[in-house]
């Protein structure tokens, strides 16, 4: 009797078993021998983490047998020595919706799109906006214009996306795709508005005097790029930083963790809790995160540090030869929107092997003082000078946050400890010779103009009195930080 129930058991629920089996077979198929990543479910370094969803389509790809592989071309993507061409064709519904989701929401979607650049196809690339103050325009035609000083610079309307600032990641929708080994790479409009260079030669001179100075650096060039049919618009195509990006510049380093400065956050320790973080700093992670503990652990020194722990222990948690390096490379070139002067952008690398931090440059196309702010004569808070003035009538609506004009503490105590000084004194005026009265950086300066110019002459891409008068102003920048520089230590007496 028993073994009677057991078979009518058996016949009844087959089915169970069958769809069991069916779904155990099914996943094998799927997943094959892919290893379970967990991620935290923590908002604070999590923003921009490849998590489940993106593993998930990884594996489904891989199981249909379509995994994006290193697209090549026979022309370099960063070659100088020519203004590259980029087409964007992106579906119409998808367009729509990436304008609608920023001027209402503020989000910043992602939607695929085929790429050309330089001739050479790549398929189901995302492509979302990118910027905050190179958007205020877009923001300004939404229903919810922010006003302030941001309404006084004019509008961006959805006819004119060869105005707009784009990033593209070749695998957000097909994974393991790349270009020329590159994941994001930042589309960055010629717009002249907020001290922005219509000429695009002073990212470009800094980018590369980055690269000479021995700092962790980003490759850029010059391209036109057209969407969806639109004029061709002026752009600076820059390989965007990740931790494929920081492997790079870390050679030998065991997996580097890569730490983005949020728009407008205090440089501050605010307790041991990871989410006290989420509008301080994000991990730019693709493959490994982990987490924000390094990150915390060296704000928490930093802050608490007494002059004595600072000076003994700072060159074990900081590489202090880069970071004088950072510091003296932006007040010669004065870049007031980095961790030299008082704005966000910068990048933090994370060295598991040696555990030490370095600082990496980000968007200096603010550089050659362009913010204004002293021109060629300025001395940043830390060498006797001033920091950025606060409390300017619609800043905060312009640039949100609550570090705007902030002194960083980092800088001021490596400033007071008299050895750190000395290291900073020391690499400041090696750099002053190398980069402006060796004559390097005006030699580029013409290098990269023309380029430009002769692109120009076929493809519109500039106006060429406004392009020369950008130039000249950049030329006239250089002359006069020679001369204040050498009336003044650590260069003059």
């Amino acid at each position: 009797m028993v073994s009677r129930s057991r078979h009518l058991a058996w016949r009844r629920n087959w089915w169970l078993f069958a769809a069991l089996g069916g779904f155990t077979v099914a996943m094998m198929v799927l997943m094959g021998t892919d290893a379970v990543i967990p991620y935290t479910s923590s908002k604070s370094l999590a923003a921009q983490t490849k998590a489940d969803g993106v593993e998930k389509k990884k594996a489904i790809a891989e199981a249909n047998g379509l995994p994006g592989h290193n697209v090549k071309n026979t022309v370099d993507a960063f070659d100088p020595s020519m203004v590259h061409t980029i087409t964007i064709t992106m579906a119409t519904t998808g367009y729509d919706a990436m304008i609608s989701d920023y001027q209402v929401d503020g989000i910043k979607t992602w939607h695929p799109a085929t790429v050309v650049i330089d001739g050479k196809q790549i398929n189901r690339v995302g492509v979302r906006l990118k910027g905050n103050s190179t958007l205020i325009g877009l923001r300004n035609s939404g229903p919810n214009p922010p006003g302030g000083i941001a309404a006084s610079l004019g509008t961006l309307t959805s006819e004119e996306p060869h105005k707009m600032p784009f990033l593209l990641r070749f695998d957000e929708f097909l994974a393991g795709q790349r270009y020329q080994g590159v994941n994001e790479l930042a589309l960055r409009t010629a717009g002249g508005g907020f001290g922005g260079d219509v000429s695009q030669t002073t990212e470009l001179v800094a980018n590369q005097l980055t690269k000479e100075s021995g700092q962790p650096f980003l490759r850029a060039t010059t391209t036109g790029m057209s969407f969806n049919g639109s004029p061709e618009g002026f752009y600076i195509a820059i390989e965007h930083p990740d931790d494929y990006w920081a492997d790079r510049m870390v050679p030998g380093a065991q997996q580097p963790a890569l730490y983005k400065a949020i728009v407008g956050a205090k440089f501050h320790y605010v307790g041991a809790d990871p989410a006290l973080y989420v509008k301080v700093f994000n991990q730019q992670s693709e493959t490994v995160d982990i987490g924000p503990k390094p990150m915390i652990d060296f704000l928490k020194f930093v802050e608490t540090a007494t002059d004595e722990q600072f000076e003994a222990q700072l060159p074990k948690l900081l590489d202090i030869d880069e970071f004088a390096r950072y510091l003296a490379f932006h007040n010669i070139l004065w870049d007031s929107d980095s961790f030299a002067g008082t704005g966000n952008n910068y990048y933090l690398l994370y060295d598991p092997k040696t555990r030490r931090m370095s600082f990496a440059s980000w968007d200096q196309n603010l550089a050659f003082a362009r913010l204004g702010l002293g021109g060629g004569n300025y001395r940043p808070y830390y060498e006797d000078g001033s920091g950025i003035p606060k409390n300017i009538p619609g800043l905060e609506e312009l640039i949100p946050g609550e570090a705007i004009g902030e002194e960083k503490i980092l800088v001021t105590h490596f400033f007071a400890t008299p050895k750190f000084r000395a290291l900073y004194d020391e690499t400041y005026r090696e750099l002053f010779k190398t980069m402006l009265t060796s004559g390097r950086a005006n030699e580029l300066l013409d290098e990269y103009s023309l380029v430009i110019l002769d692109a120009n002459k076929t493809r519109d891409l500039v106006d060429p009195e406004r392009f020369e008068s950008e130039v000249e102003r950049n030329r006239a920048f250089i002359a006069k930080r020679i001369e204040f520089l050498e009336s003044i230590p650590p260069v003059g007496d």
